[in-house]
């Protein structure tokens, strides 16, 4: 990006939180639908570790009652009352909450955020395909919290640092970018392709990601060694990144890659 970009992005923020609208404000979430937020909400359950992080980051962590069993961070979210997991949370535990507002992610199934709808409760969907998604989405949590200052301003650091990083990584040319993978499972070996926020930061950070195809495809290891990563990422919630770095190390299939 270059300095005159960052410096109309910058202007967009300020008209931003000068035009903030008063409660209630309606809002558009990822599914398309239109969801009214009567007022600040006091009482949010989270349904993914990534909503989680936001709501602490834009200062809206204390009003946080719900979480999943995979939100470790910040610290704080450990001691929070949680309503399952990622994909299988209690319905009844939220419900018991009586959040006024709950932080969805696509991932959670729309189904189950349907059903949730359903019962009466305001639900908000966030989706996070890249980096740009994920500022969108810190500055609509912001405002629907009323917290716009804090997330425009964390919004804005977290440009400045992308900025310093792209001003070393964009001259690289293609043969000097190292080629990456991104793993989250690897029975079987989902990865990052393009059009994903991983995707995104490996581009930001110099790297090129090995997987062409969009979305969250699916990987054998003998693809992985034809395709040869130098660098191999391994991540996944609640600690799981551990367990599938020991799988690539065992695999003696990917031990042939330069990774």
């Amino acid at each position: 990006m270059n300095k005159n970009t960052f410096f109309l992005l910058i202007i967009s923020m300020l008209l931003l939180m000068q035009n903030v609208q008063a409660y209630p404000i309606v809002v558009t979430d990822c599914l398309g639908n239109e969801v009214t937020i009567e007022k600040a909400p006091e009482k949010i359950v989270s349904l993914i570790p990534s909503n989680t992080e936001i709501l602490f980051a834009v200062g809206a962590g204390e009003n946080v009652v719900g979480v999943t069993e995979h939100c470790d961070y910040p610290v704080e979210a450990m001691k929070i009352s949680t309503v399952g997991g990622y994909a299988g949370f209690s319905t009844e535990k939220i419900l018991d909450l009586e959040p006024d507002l709950v932080l969805a992610e696509t991932g959670n199934g729309e189904d189950t955020i349907n059903n949730l709808c359903e019962l009466g409760l305001t639900v908000v969907t966030l989706e996070s395909k890249t980096v740009g998604d994920i500022l969108d989405n810190i500055i609509l949590v912001g405002n629907i919290t009323g917290n716009e200052k804090q997330a425009l301003e964390t919004v804005e650091e977290m440009k400045q640092s992308i900025d310093v990083i792209e001003e070393q990584t964009n001259p690289l040319s293609d043969s000097e970018r190292p080629r990456a993978l991104y793993l989250v499972s690897f029975e079987p070996m989902y990865v990052a392709g393009a059009e994903s926020f991983p995707d995104s930061l490996i581009e930001i950070a110099g790297g090129k990601n090995i997987v062409e195809a969009e979305g969250w495809p699916i990987l054998s290891p003998e693809e992985v060694v034809d395709k040869d990563p130098e660098i191999i990422i391994c991540s996944g919630m609640g600690g799981y990144g551990e367990v599938v770095k020991e799988q690539v190390l065992a695999n003696s299939l990917l031990s042939e890659t330069s990774a």
